[in-house]
């Protein structure tokens, strides 16, 4: 009797912790720690550097050694948040680090927009427009990634398709040994900000122009 309550108890922490690590809180001022987190399955402690200018976050890249990661945020037509960009850090690279439990299975970018979605939603109830969420883009060079992004799009019965892209260099991925190191372990994501995704389901009106990181300084 001892034993199978013993065992009870064990299940009931286990299913809390894995509650704790599974819920995700997408505050814009922690967003991608919130993206390295999950992605990652990781509590190694991470720098985040929320860059004011796409030209900053351009030329920026994740660090190992202490972990930094980075975040940029795109605005809409009125200066509100409408999508962010993270640089993180791969699972693969974290383990080589900091030793094999530093994290989990990998994550996709995808996964956070599906997150987000599933968010918006339930905090906006029902109604509004369909969204379909599409397969995530992969991309495989930094020019590729920083290149004209359509966040959104309409299809022909209304419904509103939310799009992800992502470039993903794996440390241990050998058609990448020959690149710098500090080009390796990567994750780099494009997804909606949440807030949009929320004003979007109360019915505003979405804005389909592609969205670029801008090649030159655009300092607000």
């Amino acid at each position: 009797m001892i034993q199978a309550w013993r065992l009870c108890w064990f299940c009931l922490l286990a299913l809390m912790a894995t509650s704790a690590v599974a819920a995700e809180n997408w505050a814009i001022d922690t967003f991608c720690t919130e993206v390295q987190r999950v992605t990652a399955q990781t509590s190694v402690k991470s720098t985040l550097v929320v860059h004011k200018t796409s030209w900053d976050y351009r030329h920026s890249k994740p660090g190992i050694e202490p972990v930094e990661i980075h975040e940029y945020v795109t605005p809409d037509r009125n200066g509100r948040p409408k999508m962010i960009s993270c640089k993180v850090k791969a699972v693969d690279h974290l383990k080589a680090v900091y030793g094999p439990g530093a994290a989990g299975r990998q994550g996709t970018c995808e996964q956070v927009t599906r997150s987000i979605v599933a968010q918006a939603r339930a905090a906006v109830g029902g109604g509004g427009s369909p969204v379909i969420i599409e397969p995530e883009q992969r991309v495989w060079t930094g020019s590729s990634y920083l290149a004209p992004f359509t966040l959104l799009s309409k299809d022909a019965n209304g419904a509103l398709h939310v799009n992800t892209r992502y470039m993903r260099v794996d440390w241990e991925d050998w058609r990448w040994y020959v690149m710098p190191n500090r080009l390796r372990g990567h994750l780099y994501c494009h997804v909606i900000a949440p807030e949009y995704m929320s004003r979007l389901l109360r019915g505003a009106a979405p804005e389909l122009e592609a969205i670029e990181i801008l090649p030159e300084p655009d300092a607000r």
